[in-house]
């Protein structure tokens, strides 16, 4: 199931399965933008904006960048963007935490995979088409 319309998403510190994943809902729609490292993070955080991708994935794969510390700065910069917290680990897995500090939705794969791609269609087609 993939959502259709052309945007853009950005992942950010997914693993390799997550990553997948993820891609895999956007196959026939959408441009996926890959954030691999802080450096990367550091160099273009500041010129976000609400308007610039359909939704944000997130993962733990940053070092540097812990899950709910990345959900506050998020949530600062691009307040009205939906923020996923994406992972395979179940140690990482707390999702009133990860809610509480900036997050849309928080899954755990392979468990939530129906439930992530559920949501992703209708919250970024919602985003994108501008419907309520």
């Amino acid at each position: 199931m993939a959502v259709t319309p052309q945007f853009q998403i950005l992942t950010l510190g997914l693993d390799k399965k997550s990553e997948d994943f993820v891609a895999s809902c956007f196959s026939s729609g959408g441009h996926v933008v890959k954030i691999e490292s802080n450096a990367q993070f550091e160099s273009q955080f500041e010129h976000w904006t609400d308007d610039l991708y359909a939704g944000i994935f997130c993962g733990s794969n940053i070092p540097e960048l812990s899950g709910n510390e990345l959900g506050q700065v998020l949530q600062n910069q691009c307040p009205k963007t939906n923020k996923y917290f994406v992972t395979y680990d179940r140690s990482l897995y707390q999702p009133s935490v990860l809610l509480k500090n900036g997050f849309t939705n928080a899954f755990c794969l392979p468990l939530d995979g129906e439930y992530l791609v559920r949501t992703i269609k209708e919250d970024i087609l919602r985003s994108v088409t501008g419907q309520k």
